[in-house]
Order: structure tokens, then sequence, then C-alpha cells
């Protein structure tokens, strides 16, 4: 038997005042100007001398599609104009506000890798700050099993959403060692899979 262990939490420091200013949008993101003030963690106020960029980006979520049977699962390689390149990840999406994630992952699903999951079989591996030195988004990541992966190479995604991809269907041990090797570099898709490993050996 696992012996119990105390977990810290987070501290909860007071906000005495929080300002923000539009910088600017662009699609779902919204760039502003934040002035706050807040309690220190000795108890005083911290007051910055500057104000402090952050991107508004709201919620996300993604998924990582397995095939159990033959031990292969389906990323996407997606076109990415942040780093100018492409690069591999889970099939993922933004939530609307008001939207259900799980209604969203399988329109996501259906509509980047061609496949259709039904309701229920989604397992939550985390709920992560994707980036919290700059921006405010917070992403669900779930899993979830298919019988079938399809094509692999298909091409998909609607340019008129933003989305330039193409569907990889990989063995499970090969994207093992994509992600020791740094070839699988996108956060959510690398703490998927080493979730996924770790579930491995249980």
């Amino acid at each position: 038997m696992k012996k119990s262990i105390a977990l810290r939490k987070p501290t909860t420091l007071i906000v005495y005042e929080l300002a923000d200013i539009l910088v600017g949008s662009a699609g779902p993101l919204k760039f502003l100007k934040r002035h706050i003030r807040h309690e220190g963690f000795d108890g005083k106020e911290v007051t910055y001398p500057f104000d402090w960029g952050v991107l508004e980006r709201g919620y996300s979520v993604a998924v990582l599609i397995h095939d159990p049977v033959v031990d292969k699962i389906a990323l996407v390689e997606q076109f990415r104009p942040a780093i100018k390149g492409t690069i591999f990840e889970l099939v993922a999406g933004t939530l609307t506000p008001g939207e259900d994630p799980i209604a969203c992952l399988k329109h996501e699903i259906f509509e980047e890798a061609a496949l259709t999951v039904k309701l229920g079989q989604f397992q939550l591996i985390s709920s992560v700050y994707l980036s919290p030195g700059g921006t405010s988004e917070k992403m669900w990541v779930y899993y979830t099993t298919v019988s079938g992966l399809g094509d692999d190479g298909a091409l998909s995604g609607l340019v008129n959403e933003g989305e330039c991809t193409k569907k990889h269907i990989i063995p499970v041990e090969e994207a093992f060692e994509m992600v020791r090797l740094g070839i699988i570099c996108d956060a959510k898709t690398v703490l998927a899979l080493l979730w996924l490993k770790d579930q491995s050996k249980k």
C-alpha cells in the first residue's frame, strides 16, 4: 500500500488592484497591458515598476487518441505561424464560452482526424496552464480509445479556421522515442505521452 503524502498547495495571495488595457486582438487572442498590485509571500504589498503584457486566450481542450489493439496513436502535424513551421500535436481545440469540452473534442476529432468517438469514452489526464508567465490560457487534456485510426498521412483542417494539418498514425513506442529525442516537443503532447508511458508500467 502506498504511503499517504501531504501535498503542498499554492498560496492564495490577495489582489489589491487590477487594471487591464486592451492593446490589440487577433482571432481568439486578446493582448492586454495589465497593472496589478498584490500581497506578497511575506504579507507585504507588491507593486511592480512596470505593466505586464498578458495574452488572453480563454480555455482549450486536447485529446490523445489511442488504438490499444495495435498500440498506435493519432497525432496531427500542423503549421504554426508563431514558430514559422510544423509541429506534431494532439488533436485540440479552443472552447467557446459555455461550450461543453467533450462536445468540442468530438467535433475536433472528426474535423482533424476524421474519427468518431462515443460520449463517455474520455478520461481526463490533467488540466494545465500552458505558459502562465504570459498567458492565462488553461487546457484540459484527455485520453480516448478508438478501434481503427484511419489513414496515415491524411490531410485535414479548415484553412478559414487557421488550420493546415496532416494526420500521423504512430506506434506508441516510436512516439515515446520521438519525445526522448525532442522530435515531439509540443508541451501538451509530451504531457499526454508521458502519462501514457506511466500508465503502461502499471
